[in-house]
């Protein structure tokens, strides 16, 4: 069975999540992401080429793939096929930082995502491509004003998703190092006056 699929939907072809929700807590990176074969990344690399084909055949940007969102939908797609669900949320609250797109990013170190598409039965990288873009609004999320992408790609189930984000994620707040002082100079003293 094929399907694609957005939040908050029962339907198999509906419309993607576009999301701008802020975090109300600090997600703790954590391993959420897994690392996809090589096949599997052979088939996300060439979504990732026809969908650069496809924006800049519209007069858009290409993206740049973003390994931290690859981590962020790659471990969605596992997580989709181990809990057997499909959707772009879920509600295991024992698992708080991966409950929605934005949070999977931000845990990942990706910072916040702009929009997600998922499918799931599409066997290649053409069929997925093709329904994408003839749902409007997952063809939306694929034309839309982004600067990097992370794609996944499961066998296990077919199971795609991406995301796309719009400048780079935030760099991590370090404190500095207090910068080192010079060591005091020695006053030079005047010679002694002699009295007389």
């Amino acid at each position: 069975m094929r399907s694609i699929l957005a939040a908050g939907c029962a339907a198999f072809l509906c419309a993607p999540v576009s999301h701008s929700e802020t975090l109300t807590h600090a997600a703790t990176p954590h391993a959420l992401g897994c690392i996809p074969s090589d096949a599997e990344k052979s088939y996300i690399y060439q979504v990732l080429n026809q969908l650069n084909d496809y924006r800049l055949a519209n007069g858009l940007n290409a993206l740049r793939y973003d390994l931290a969102l690859e981590r962020s939908v790659e471990g969605h797609c596992h997580h989709m096929s181990q809990h057997g669900f499909f959707a772009h949320t879920h509600t295991f609250a024992n698992e708080p930082e991966s409950q929605s797109p934005s949070l999977r990013s931000q845990a990942n170190g990706a910072g916040s995502a702009g929009g997600e598409n998922i499918a799931s039965g599409y066997g290649t990288p053409t069929a997925v491509m093709t329904a994408w873009k003839a749902s409007p609004g997952h063809n939306a999320n694929m034309l839309g004003s982004y600067a990097r992408v992370g794609i996944g790609y499961f066998t296990t189930g077919s199971l795609w998703a991406s995301s796309s984000a719009t400048a780079a994620p935030p760099s991590p707040t370090r404190p500095r190092p207090p910068s080192p002082r010079p060591p005091p100079r020695a006053r030079a003293r005047p010679p002694a006056r002699r009295r007389l």
